[in-house]
Order: structure tokens, then C-alpha cells, then sequence
């Protein structure tokens, strides 16, 4: 009997089923495309490093990004916050890196024209903890999603793009990195004012 009263229950649910199938109900598909947003970059527009005096040594200056904390931000750093350059992975789905090149030497912005040749301009991450901000800020999606290139860990020469960092691509996210620059001024450097373009890249 136990067996009979199953059976019974499934042929009235099968009807039931059989029977919304013929009910006038209009059902309409749903469909939503996540687009990629792509990637963004943050950051100052203006590094200005400390004058060194001329002389006959090498003079080096040092600048960390932490200490810039207004211009060209979209977003500026407030309430004490460092300065940073912040990386949006709008997209998620693959790989990428963080790349920095230098575009040409550090050249003297009035004639005659000198150059501090790029061996003399390094980068290297800042690993150290800063008010309470570690070499990487998580602002968005996973804490593994970006790390850092331990290659840049002591300074290295920009006279080829150097890679500061490699995201997953799991998942979109964003994430803030500091980096620390020098530049070594040789011995026996004209004194003026040098300048050269910083180009950060996702590729």
C-alpha cells in the first residue's frame, strides 16, 4: 500500500507539472553581459625630488610616492592617507602586468641641453609599513589578486620598462602600491632643473 500511495503522489505532481506547461503565462528569458570596464590608473602627475648642491661626488636624492599627496588625483589621498598609484582591474578574467618606463633621459629644461642618464633614475617597491599602510592596499576584490615584483625589492635602473607588479585576473579588483624612486646625480652635473616622463602601463 505504501508503494501505491508514492506512485499516486507522483502522478498528481506530474499532471500538475504537465498542466502549468499548457497555462496561458507568457515567460520571457533574462539575460544580463557583465562588460569589462578595463583598467584604470591613479597617482600624482608631478614627482619633484629634493635639489642637491652641485659638486664633484655623486649626489643621490630620494623620493617616495607616499610623501605626494595632491596633484592629478582623481581620487586624492585625505584624512592622512599616503600618497599612492592605485591599479583598477575593471575587466577580471586574465593575467596582467604593471609596468614603468622611463621615456627618455633626465634632460636639462633650458640650453644647452644636458642629460642624467637613466642608469642614474631607479625605482624599487617600498615594502616597509607607513602609517599603517603595508607595500599593498586592498581596496577591492581579492588580498592575492596583485602582488608585487620581488625583483624591485633594492633599486633598479629604468633604462628598460621594469615590471612592478602581476595581477591574477581572477576577479575585478582594486589595489594601491607605493613605490620609491632615486635618482643618483653623477659628479660634475650642470646645474638647472632636469626632467623626464613616467609612463605607468597594464599589458
Amino acid at each position: 500500500m505504501k508503494r501505491n500511495t508514492l506512485n499516486i503522489i507522483l502522478l498528481a505532481i506530474t499532471i500538475g507539472l504537465f498542466s502549468l506547461n499548457f497555462s496561458p503565462v507568457f515567460a520571457q528569458q533574462m539575460l544580463i553581459q557583465v562588460v569589462g570596464g578595463g583598467y584604470r590608473f591613479d597617482g600624482p602627475d608631478t614627482l619633484t625630488f629634493t635639489p642637491v648642491s652641485a659638486g664633484f661626488s655623486q649626489t643621490d636624492s630620494e623620493l617616495s610616492i607616499r610623501t605626494i599627496t595632491s596633484g592629478g588625483y582623481t581620487i586624492p589621498p585625505g584624512g592622512g592617507e599616503d600618497g599612492f598609484i592605485s591599479i583598477d582591474d575593471q575587466n577580471g578574467g586574465a593575467e596582467f602586468q604593471v609596468q614603468i618606463q622611463a621615456t627618455d633621459p633626465l634632460t636639462h629644461t633650458t640650453t644647452p641641453v644636458y642629460t642624467i642618464p637613466l642608469a642614474s633614475f631607479q625605482v624599487k617597491n617600498l615594502t616597509a609599513q607607513v602609517n599603517d599602510a603595508y607595500d599593498i592596499q586592498t581596496m577591492n576584490g581579492r588580498e592575492d589578486g596583485l602582488t608585487l615584483n620581488g625583483g624591485l625589492n633594492s633599486y633598479t635602473d629604468l633604462t628598460t620598462a621594469r615590471v612592478l607588479a602581476n595581477g591574477t585576473g581572477q576577479q575585478p579588483g582594486k589595489w594601491k602600491i607605493y613605490p620609491g624612486f632615486r635618482i643618483q646625480v653623477p659628479s660634475a652635473t650642470a646645474i638647472g632643473t632636469y626632467e623626464t616622463t613616467l609612463t605607468f602601463t597594464i599589458i
